[in-house]
């Protein structure tokens, strides 16, 4: 993945085939295929592992933790990898901002996380009306493109402004 969002980042995502791609990270077009559905997909390739991630989180929070305290504690944790890998989480966002194949990636990503938290919340109060359901959901799931915006176009600490947005979350959906 970083190969690729790398060579999309150099040449032009439209400039960059899967061929490219492929031989940048020494394997087959054919094995590139079976670990992503696209070329646009490549650029959130981590999507999956931390959607799982979450998964996880949410099923593993011991009793009396909600579902919005397990996500907070869940991303805060993950926010680590930003620090790890800054140019590759630069570039993902300016490839969404520049082409409509990466934006239209990011958005199947982040409504498979807005689906993941309105099951946790639906199960975590399934008498809750749908519509708060839904709205806490896509608040939270917007947490994450808040925070890595803010970041990329002002700076900070991911983590902080994460804390800020869960905030603002906390007081709309309490």
């Amino acid at each position: 993945m970083n190969t690729a969002v790398r060579l999309f980042a150099e040449r032009g995502f439209d400039s960059v085939t899967v061929e490219d791609v492929a031989a940048a990270a020494g394997v087959s077009p054919r094995t590139f295929f079976r670990y992503f559905d696209s070329k646009a997909g490549v650029v959130f390739g981590f999507a999956a592992v931390f959607h799982e991630g979450l998964q996880r989180a949410l099923v593993e929070r011991p009793p009396g933790v909600s579902a919005l305290a397990a996500f907070t504690e869940y991303w805060l944790r993950e926010a680590q990898v930003v620090y790890d890998h800054p140019e590759t989480y630069r570039a993902q966002y300016e490839l969404a901002a520049r082409y409509a194949p990466v934006a239209a990636e990011r958005s199947r990503v982040f409504d498979r996380t807005r689906s993941t938290m309105i099951e946790a919340l639906h199960a975590e109060a399934p008498r809750r009306a749908r519509v708060d359901v839904e709205m806490a959901a896509s608040m939270m799931t917007d947490t994450i493109f808040t925070t890595l915006r803010v970041w990329h176009e002002h700076g900070g600490d991911p983590r902080r402004i994460f804390r800020d947005c869960m905030r603002v979350v906390e007081r709309a959906a309490g």
